[in-house]
């Protein structure tokens, strides 16, 4: 293929289409600009766990540690579900450890997410809670807010450590380092 004329022609038709293309470089979109260039695109699983700022767990009895990912360029979104009966230890900040890859050093410096936390006890007048990154860091914190009150790190202790079936659901979109 060699056009003539810039922006003139197209690689197949709408009901004519090419199965597969096979790149050694990225592809761009919209423009020839850097910033229009797609050139990583990636997805996989990843295995979470429960940590705390202060300290982790010295153990946890895991139900479920199903998380995923997905990397377009250099935002990735991650997507799970932590279920856990009893743990031990632990202090400080919730923390959901492990992500797939770092997050950038970029105003603003933490991103935040949705969290859906199951048997919980949040601190009184905070009525719904978020998981966030930090710069740099590998892990999500989970904090707790309200109307009128701001935000504050959960504490690992305000999972009551004998409620069976713990759960944390999570998706954050952070970009990365």
């Amino acid at each position: 293929i060699n056009p003539q004329l810039d922006a003139t022609l197209d690689i197949g038709f709408s009901s004519v289409r090419w199965k597969d293309a096979y790149l050694s470089g990225g592809v761009y979109l919209g423009g020839t600009a850097a910033i229009n260039k797609l050139d990583d695109v990636e997805s996989g699983l990843w295995t979470a766990t429960i940590g705390g700022t202060s300290g982790n767990p010295s153990s946890v009895t895991y139900l479920s540690q199903s998380s995923m990912y997905t990397k377009v360029g250099d935002i990735v979104t991650v997507t799970g579900t932590l279920g856990f009966t009893t743990y031990t230890g632990g202090s400080g900040t919730l923390q959901i450890v492990g992500l797939p890859y770092t997050a950038a050093n970029v105003a603003p410096n933490y991103t935040v997410g949705a969290a859906l936390l199951e048997k919980v006890v949040l601190t009184s007048g905070y009525t719904w809670a978020v998981a966030r990154t930090i710069a740099n860091q590998t892990y999500l914190e989970v904090i707790e807010a309200g109307t009128n009150i701001g935000w504050r790190g959960i504490q690992v202790s305000q999972y009551p450590s004998s409620a069976t079936g713990k759960y944390i659901n999570f998706t954050v979109c952070y970009r990365a380092a």
